[in-house]
């Protein structure tokens, strides 16, 4: 089930030039859409659910962990702290937010370190410091009712920079792991509280 791509910012539907890092994950949890929901916008069970997002923190001083419309939070994952806004809200059925990494290799971010290579592979031909960003990313998530108690749950996300091309040349697959164990948490916290 693919997300429409009228969903999609202009910058990252697909045209002769494609995303380089686009990914598609799906899963059906027997669950109503309004649990599931409450497990996907509600910030603080993320840890619980997937152990690549930590430090999420709102730059609202809104204490509240939930997401919406409008709100900025930065967090870490794959590493490296990224800046999100959530772009898109239809409450129990879609959410998307965008992130951007600025951070520069000469900033003490090191690109070996980050993707485990030795200090001697060149990478410097994918590597665009001077690019507005090294990372620009946009994550969708899609909740369909199968029936009452069951749906499918579509995310996909596609990444442009430097970071992303060097990411989709050095590990390919390592976004499409990462989403599929977010998923599977949010089926288990998700059948959790409905069997409660």
């Amino acid at each position: 089930m693919a997300i429409p791509q009228d969903a999609w910012p202009e910058r990252f539907k697909q045209t002769a030039d494609p995303a380089p890092v686009p990914v598609s994950n799906e899963i059906e949890i027997a669950a109503p859409a309004e649990i599931i929901w409450e497990q996907l916008i509600n910030t603080a069970r993320w840890e619980a659910m997937y152990q690549n997002a930590q430090n999420i923190e709102f730059v609202d001083g809104n204490p509240s962990p939930k997401l919406k419309e409008g709100r900025t939070f930065r967090w870490d994952t794959f590493g490296i702290r990224i800046t999100s806004t959530v772009q898109a809200f239809v409450p129990s059925s879609f959410i998307a937010w965008d992130g951007s990494f600025y951070g520069l290799p000469d900033t003490g971010f090191d690109l070996c370190s980050f993707f485990g290579l030795n200090e001697n592979q060149d990478v410097t031909d994918i590597i665009e410091p001077h690019k507005s960003s090294v990372l620009d990313v946009y994550h969708l998530w899609q909740i369909t009712k199968i029936d009452e108690n069951n749906c499918k749950v579509v995310t996909q996300e596609a990444q442009l920079g430097s970071l992303a091309k060097l990411n989709n040349k050095i590990l390919p697959t390592r976004m499409e792991e990462q989403h599929q164990e977010w998923l599977e948490g949010l089926k288990a916290l998700s059948e959790g509280k409905f069997e409660e």
